[in-house]
C-alpha cells in the first residue's frame, strides 16, 4: 500500500480482513503515520520515491502480489513504475500525466467538451499580469499545477495585488508552476466512473456545492448531492465525454474522477484524476450504487477483475446527500478545533445512515 495517511486506513483494513493470505506492507514518508500500527509491515519511504521503494523490495526479496492506493494521486506514477518492473498490471502513462498535471490534463482533453476555458501555466508574475490584461473581461482563479486537494486555490481579484496568492499557490506546486484559468460560474459536478476492459461500466453524476465567495475557503465543498437533476441533453453530453476520456487516456481497468462545470448548457472540464476519489465522493458512489470501490481497486491491482455484480456489497439508495458540518472557512488555529456535541442523536433521525 502506497501511503500511510488516515485516508488509506479503509483500504488497509479491508485488505487485512478479506485478503488474509497477503502480508500488508505500507510505505509512507512519515514514521508515525496512522497506518504504522495496523499494517503487517511498515517502511518509512516517500511514496513518490519509486526507485528507493524498488531497491527496498529487491533487497528484501519480497514477492509482490499487487500495489494499491486510494484517494491520493501522488501514488499513481510510482504504481506505474513499479508495476512494469515487477510484471504487475499498470495503467497508462497518459492517465498518470493527466492525473498529476492540470496543464497536461487541460491540453489532453482540450476538444472533448463544448465549453472552453482560457488558461495559462507559468511561474512568472509578469506573464500572469499580461494574461489577465488580455482577458480583462473575464474572472480567473489560480491553483498549483501539480498538487493535491484544494490547497493553494485562490480567486484572483484583479483590483488588488495578487502576489501573495501567487506565493501561496506556487509553494504547493511540486513543479513550481501555477495554473491561471478562467472562472466559470455554474453548477459544479463530480463524476465517478468505473472502467472495465476499456469501457465505462458504471458512473454517477453528483452536484458539488462549494463556497464561491473569494477569500479563505473559496472552492471548499459543503454538500454532495446525488443524483444531479438535469436535462437529457446534459446527461448525454457527459456520457459521451466519459467515453472520449476513456479513449484518450487508454485506461483498461480503473476508476476515474473527472469534475465538470455546467454553465448555459455547456460542459466545462475542470479536473481529472484516476483514483478512488476522496472528499467523501467514494461514499456518495458507494451509497448510490451499492458498489465497493475499494474491492474493485484491489482487484485491478491483482489483475483479478470479476463481473460488476461481484462488487455490489452494499444497499443502494435513489437519493444521497452528504452534508459537511463546517465552521467558517479559513485556517484552523492551534487549539481551535471544535467538537460536535451529541452527534449520536443525529443518527436517530430517519434516513440518516452515517
Amino acid at each position: 500500500v502506497l501511503g500511510g495517511s488516515f485516508e488509506q486506513l479503509p483500504l488497509i483494513k479491508y485488505l487485512k480482513k478479506n485478503y488474509k493470505e497477503f502480508t500488508i506492507l505500507t510505505f509512507d514518508k512519515y514514521k508515525d503515520s496512522p497506518a504504522l500500527n495496523i499494517s503487517d509491515r511498515f517502511k518509512k519511504i516517500d511514496i513518490r520515491d519509486y526507485k528507493k521503494i524498488l531497491i527496498y523490495l529487491k533487497k528484501n526479496n519480497l514477492k509482490v502480489a499487487g500495489i494499491s492506493s486510494i484517494i491520493t494521486e501522488h501514488s499513481l506514477k510510482t504504481i506505474n513504475y513499479l508495476s512494469e518492473k515487477l510484471h504487475l498490471p499498470k495503467t497508462s502513462s497518459i492517465s498518470v500525466n493527466a492525473t498529476e498535471s492540470k496543464y497536461f490534463s487541460r491540453n489532453l482533453f482540450d476538444n472533448i467538451c463544448d465549453g472552453k476555458i482560457e488558461f495559462l501555466r507559468t511561474d512568472s508574475i509578469k506573464k500572469i499580469k499580461n494574461f489577465l490584461k488580455k482577458n480583462f473581461d473575464k474572472k480567473f482563479i489560480m491553483k498549483p499545477d501539480i498538487s493535491s486537494g484544494q490547497r493553494g486555490l485562490f480567486f484572483i481579484d484583479k483590483k488588488k495585488n495578487f502576489l501573495q496568492s501567487f506565493k501561496k499557490s506556487i509553494q504547493f506546486s511540486i513543479n513550481n508552476r501555477v495554473i491561471v484559468e478562467e472562472y466559470v460560474n455554474g453548477k459544479e459536478l463530480n463524476v465517478v466512473a468505473m472502467i472495465k476492459n476499456g469501457e465505462i461500466v458504471k458512473h454517477i453524476v453528483s452536484e458539488r456545492c462549494r463556497y464561491t465567495k473569494p477569500g479563505l475557503g473559496f472552492g471548499i465543498v459543503y454538500r454532495h448531492s446525488n443524483p444531479y437533476k438535469t436535462t437529457v441533453l446534459i446527461k448525454d453530453k457527459i456520457t459521451k465525454i466519459l467515453k472520449k476520456i476513456c479513449k484518450k487516456t487508454k485506461i483498461i481497468n480503473g476508476i476515474i474522477f473527472p469534475q465538470f462545470i455546467i454553465s448555459e448548457n455547456k460542459v466545462y472540464l475542470i479536473e481529472f484524476a484516476e483514483r478512488v476519489p476522496g472528499g467523501l465522493m467514494n461514499k456518495v458512489f458507494e451509497y448510490s450504487t451499492g458498489i465497493d470501490l475499494n474491492r474493485f481497486q484491489i482487484d485491478c491491482s491483482l489483475n483479478k477483475i470479476g463481473k460488476l455484480n461481484n462488487y455490489k456489497n452494499f444497499k443502494s439508495y435513489k437519493n444521497v446527500v452528504i452534508e459537511f458540518l463546517n465552521g467558517p472557512p479559513g485556517i484552523l488555529k492551534q487549539g481551535g478545533v471544535k467538537f460536535i456535541k451529541n452527534v449520536n442523536k443525529i443518527l436517530k433521525y430517519k434516513n440518516v445512515l452515517e
